[in-house]
């Protein structure tokens, strides 16, 4: 992950265009993030933090269809 800011977000923003839009189960976003990187807790972290993908319950992931 970088560490200087316009490049994670960069980088995240492209990972989540590449996610399916909708709700997510935790397995469905896992395996959609494991290609890119080994730890998809810490994926899945910065997309909620960063805003780029909600968690409306725990377990449920959602992602915004692209504009």
């Amino acid at each position: 992950m970088p560490v200087k800011e316009p490049l994670r977000v960069q980088l995240l923003t492209w990972i989540a265009s590449t996610l399916p839009a909708g709700d997510l189960a935790e397995t469905e976003i896992n395996a959609a993030l494991r290609p890119l990187h080994d730890d998809v807790a810490m994926l899945r972290r910065y997309l909620v933090d960063y805003g780029l993908v909600e968690r409306p319950e725990p377990g449920v992931y959602r992602v915004p269809a692209a504009d």
